[in-house]
């Protein structure tokens, strides 16, 4: 996944050619690179203390998911390169359908228990399969206390919309690189 953020619209014409003049811009690139990181990383964590939108336990997918595969990974004298090593965020940030690969169904948690889990782990005893009313409609439930209780709904595809969240605020973002980056080269001109 790849974002251009440009930081030299923003400077003033005289940090422009500043910024046009300095020859190795290398540490430059790498510093921006470097917070761009850094933001997009406190940004991953704050996602992270939202409560899960189904009322399921956290299981920190913004944390152990995105924010600790999201580092600077590349710094020449043009541009540095910020890498979100995540094959799962892609789908968050611009949405898709998911289908079902390596079994029939994807199971989709419908109970607090279920969630993360798959029922081929095995960790939910004694869960069997339910036609619902609707054709199609399948589920993987089991009885408990004389009640049958739902854990999930076997779907063919899950589609999800894009998150407008998954990234920060882009323009915001850029315009703390422009003032590191004005730092930077008046700091040069001294």
């Amino acid at each position: 996944m790849s974002i251009t953020l440009n930081v030299t619209k923003g400077l003033s014409p005289d940090l422009q050619k500043c910024y046009r003049l300095l020859k190795n811009r290398k540490p430059l690139m790498t510093m921006l690179g470097g917070a761009t990181a850094i933001a997009l990383r406190r940004h991953f964590r704050r996602r992270n203390r939202e409560p899960n939108k189904s009322g399921f336990p956290k299981a920190n997918w913004w944390q152990k998911e995105v924010a600790q595969r999201t580092a600077l990974t590349g710094a020449d004298n043009n541009s540095a390169t910020v890498t979100i090593a995540s094959a799962q965020f892609p789908l968050k940030f611009y949405g898709g359908t998911v289908k079902a690969k390596r079994a029939k169904y994807l199971a989709i948690p419908m109970h607090p228990a279920a969630y993360g889990k798959t029922p081929r782990d095995g960790t939910i005893q004694g869960l069997w399969l339910v036609n619902g009313k609707n054709p199609g409609k399948k589920f993987l439930a089991r009885h408990e206390g004389g009640k049958l209780v739902f854990y999930f709904s076997l779907v063919k595809s899950a589609t999800h919309r894009p998150d407008p969240r998954a990234l920060p605020d882009l323009e915001k973002l850029t315009a703390e690189l422009v003032a590191k980056t004005e730092s930077y080269l008046e700091e040069k001109l001294r």
